[in-house]
Parts: C-alpha cells; sequence; structure tokens
C-alpha cells in the first residue's frame, strides 16, 4: 500500500508538471498567426461527435472530403455519453489544444478526461480538414486514457517529461491518425501551424509530430520514418 501511494504521488506531481505538454501544445505567438477559417466551440464539439461515432456523413458535410472512419473511437462512445469527455476553454498566447484526465480519477479506469480549447482557435482557426485530423489526434489521447489501468497510465505521464519519449509518443499518435485516412488534414495543419513558428519552436515542433514531408512519404511511398525521426529532427 506505501509502494503504491509512493508511485500515486510521484504520478500526480509528474502530471501537474507535465499539464501543458501532456498532449498536442500548439506553441506559437497566437497574435501574429496565419489565419484560414474561423469556427466554434458548438463546431468542434460537431466534429468530435462525429469521430467518435464514425459519423462520415457530417464530417463530410463540413470538410467537403470523403471519410472512411469505421469504429476508431468507439470505445469513447460510453465515456461521451454519460459526459465524462467535457470541454473546457481557456485563453493563452502559446497553445491551442490540450487534453488531460481529471487527476484525482488516475486509480479509476473509467475517468473524466478533458479536451481543452483555445477560444482564439474560434476567430482564427485552419481547414475544416484540418480540424478534423487535429481533432483525431486529440481524441486517440483521451482513448489512450480511457484504456490505460493505473501503471499504465502513469507510465505514460511519465514519457511527457522526456524529449525522446515524448516525441516518439506523439509521432505515435500521428501514425494512427496518418493510417485512418486522416493524413490529408494532418498536413494542413502543420503546414498551416508552420507558419505561425519562430526557428525554434519550428525545430520542436518537426521534433514531436510528424513533418508534412514525412506525412507526404508515407502516403506516396508507404514510408513510415518512426525508426529515423530521432536522428532527423530532434539534434
Amino acid at each position: 500500500m506505501t509502494f503504491k501511494f509512493i508511485i500515486l504521488t510521484f504520478s500526480l506531481i509528474s502530471f501537474s508538471l507535465s499539464a501543458k505538454t501532456f498532449s498536442c501544445i500548439e506553441s506559437t505567438q497566437i497574435e501574429q498567426q496565419s489565419c484560414e477559417s474561423t469556427t466554434s466551440r458548438n463546431e468542434i464539439q460537431r466534429i468530435v461527435k462525429a469521430l467518435i461515432y464514425s459519423d462520415n456523413e457530417t464530417l463530410e458535410q463540413i470538410s467537403g472530403d470523403q471519410y472512411v472512419l469505421e469504429d476508431q473511437f468507439s470505445e469513447l462512445i460510453q465515456s461521451y455519453e454519460e459526459n465524462k469527455i467535457l470541454f473546457r476553454e481557456f485563453e493563452n498566447n502559446e497553445y491551442y489544444l490540450k487534453t488531460m484526465f481529471k487527476l484525482t480519477h488516475i486509480l479509476k479506469k473509467d475517468r473524466k478526461m478533458y479536451l481543452d480549447l483555445n477560444i482564439k482557435l474560434y476567430e482564427c482557426s485552419p481547414s475544416k480538414s484540418a480540424l478534423i485530423s487535429i481533432m483525431a489526434h486529440e481524441l486517440k489521447h483521451l482513448l489512450d486514457y480511457k484504456k490505460s489501468v493505473f501503471f499504465k497510465v502513469s507510465k505514460l505521464g511519465l514519457r511527457m517529461l522526456f524529449k525522446k519519449s515524448r516525441s516518439k509518443y506523439e509521432r505515435e499518435t500521428d501514425l494512427f491518425v496518418m493510417k485512418n485516412g486522416l493524413s490529408s488534414g494532418l498536413i494542413q495543419y502543420r503546414e498551416w501551424i508552420y507558419n505561425q513558428l519562430d526557428e525554434k519552436s519550428l525545430k520542436t515542433k518537426e521534433c514531436f509530430y510528424y513533418t508534412p514531408k514525412e506525412i507526404e512519404l508515407y502516403l506516396n511511398q508507404d514510408i513510415d520514418s518512426m525508426d529515423t525521426y530521432f536522428s532527423n529532427y530532434c539534434r
């Protein structure tokens, strides 16, 4: 019991330290951004619901693209219907999106989970296809929280504290999105966010997430860069 308490305490400290970097944090100076579109909380909630239920028709109505998603996020349906996926809003000049679960629920498998939205995203957002792809990325994080037991989710939190393990996890999450036919929107999102980053932030982004060039290689030649990305992008 004492050992478990020590692990719990350490995990809570780790999650607290990594709260801003646990998920897809889009660091940038938002005031100087390049806007492509606008969105709203309702639209993002509509996208999230459509992804959870594999509602391809709704996704096509929103973006104009075709989708063939099949039950990728079906394990989140119960959490969604029980209002355990909660949307929160914040205002910040450093990042747009963040996912997290309620820290006091770390011992529970059926956790309340949060998808945090920067309200500045509403007035300046990427394309609808890009929004769908990045929300799929965020939902994959929620799916990991949902499926992980205590020790596994504790290990996940610790991974976010170290550059190499965090970048591998975020890129694995990107790969999940790509394998589900959402590569084009992910390229659009990365190109949009790249236009708003300084040189240092851009290098960090290239290390943590698939670059448009890497996604193109995956699409055109079925080349997965997971084995070589760290030496190429994380020096």
